[in-house]
């Protein structure tokens, strides 16, 4: 029996042919361009610059406790990182934690001078070697009167904190004359 259209392969002379292309791979130099979408990768960086300049802020930011209307003033200055103090209509908080009444805190004090003394300890732990600032940002009430601020900023000073920088919004009194 003879299959009409069947040709027998030479599988030595198939070997030969890819060992020899192989070869011809080596030996070419490669020329190969690789392209790169460079115009995406410079608009993903210039976004990413963007985002960090408009987030990045020099000056720390203090949080309004809930219940302090601040008062409005004319001029101001940079906050400086420091504890807050703040004294709502009936209640005072240092760094968020409630301290006590005010009336009774006026009466006796020795809670507020102690939490004071926790908060200069903890300070003199974080910067060892650096001397105490004494720096605190202070947050009145509107309606809170200027002799209980002057009496909780008397406690301050008796604690050694002796940078009382108020908490003011901006737009006091002059600005409405100003425009």
């Amino acid at each position: 029996m003879s299959v009409i259209g069947v040709q027998s392969l030479d599988t030595g002379n198939f070997e030969h042919h890819l060992l020899a292309r192989s070869q011809k791979k080596k030996n070419r130099k490669k020329n190969i361009m690789v392209s790169l979408m460079l115009t995406s990768m410079v608009d993903m960086f210039s976004m990413l610059v963007c985002f960090l300049l408009i987030t990045f802020s020099s000056n720390p930011e203090v949080n309004i406790l809930n219940g302090v209307e601040l008062p409005k003033a004319n001029t101001g200055v940079a906050v400086k990182e420091a504890s807050v103090i703040a004294i709502t209509k009936d209640e005072l908080f240092l760094d968020n934690e409630r301290i006590g009444n005010v009336q009774q805190l006026l009466r006796n004090p020795r809670p507020l001078a102690a939490r004071l003394e926790k908060v200069k300890k903890n300070w003199t732990e974080i910067h060892p070697g650096v001397e105490f600032t004494g720096r605190m940002n202070f947050q009145a009430d509107k309606s809170v009167n200027s002799i209980t601020i002057s009496t909780i900023m008397g406690i301050l000073t008796g604690a050694q904190f002796n940078i009382i920088q108020m908490a003011t919004l901006p737009g006091g009194f002059n600005a409405k004359a100003q425009q």
